[in-house]
């Protein structure tokens, strides 16, 4: 009698949890660096959780920017982590390819006060290599599990023009909510999402790789480095072009998670989603 009353408590909660998914295409592809850090540095392979958030922040964040050195991204998150369960990016081929650039950087900021005077304009700029995930024109998603504001969230994913730096645009071409179906079945799961890495072990090298991701940025802006949150994620890869579908078996699969099915795409999630990491 208490398994049975379990697994309804369960279903009631899976059945009450909304899903949205959002399609789009990248420009050009995308940077994605760790803020705060050195001019030069390498770009995430995938879109993390903490630039979902930030993505969707920026229609929620009309009035500021920053307030008292603290990022609208964090008063966003602040809100919405209470109904947001879970954040997914995904892309339908194994097109993506990190790489760097050579760009000459303002160094002004980084300068001393007796640097910046008419006459040393030479050395206000310097070379630097800059981080950048090559993707031009492909086809991404981001699944997102929530249990209420949905019909807020969707509108603010129509709002998305960037993932990742300014200049990282996108074109959202679809956005629309869907039914969320807890899959306890399937024996083998094909997915383009990145997997936390606590939710599944052993997975062919061939089929996903693992990344530190961040989840959360540091949203206050002062002058002591912060990194945020990090966390280790499978991502699907195909040699050394990342992205595409990776397949799994269930044995793979640790308890701690739940495999949930948005239509006809599978995501992987802990039991208790993004708070995991939004305390």
């Amino acid at each position: 009698m208490r398994d049975n009353r379990a697994r309804k408590r369960v279903k009631s909660e899976v059945n009450e949890l909304k899903g949205i998914l959002v399609e789009g295409i990248h420009h050009w592809g995308f940077s994605i660096r760790v803020p705060k850090t050195s001019a030069g540095g390498s770009s995430y392979p995938y879109v993390p959780i903490s630039t979902i958030l930030g993505a969707l922040s920026r229609g929620y964040c009309t009035s500021y920017a920053v307030k008292d050195e603290i990022s609208c991204t964090y008063e966003f998150v602040q809100f919405y982590k209470n109904y947001i369960f879970w954040v997914a990016y995904g892309v339908d081929e194994p097109r993506l390819i990190p790489y760097s650039d050579l760009m000459r950087q303002e160094r002004v900021p980084y300068r001393k006060l007796n640097y910046r005077k008419p006459g040393q304009e030479k050395d206000w700029f310097g070379v630097s290599a800059f981080g950048k995930t090559y993707g031009e024109g492909v086809r991404f998603s981001i699944a997102l599990i929530a249990s209420e504001r949905v019909e807020e969230l969707s509108k603010l994913a129509w709002q998305v023009v960037a993932l990742g730096s300014k200049e990282s645009l996108v074109s959202i071409i679809n956005v629309r909510n869907v039914d969320v179906v807890e899959d306890n079945a399937s024996d083998t799961i094909s997915t383009q999402f990145y997997i936390p890495a606590v939710c599944a072990s052993g997975l062919d090298p061939s089929e996903f790789k693992e990344f530190e991701l961040p989840v959360l940025n540091a949203y206050r802006l002062s002058e002591t480095p912060a990194e945020g949150v990090f966390d280790s994620f499978w991502i699907p890869v195909r040699g050394p072009l990342i992205g595409g579908y990776g397949t799994l078996t269930r044995d793979k699969i640790s308890e701690d998670c739940k495999v949930f099915r948005l239509e006809d795409k599978y995501l992987i999630a802990p039991r208790e989603g993004l708070k995991r990491w939004l305390k």
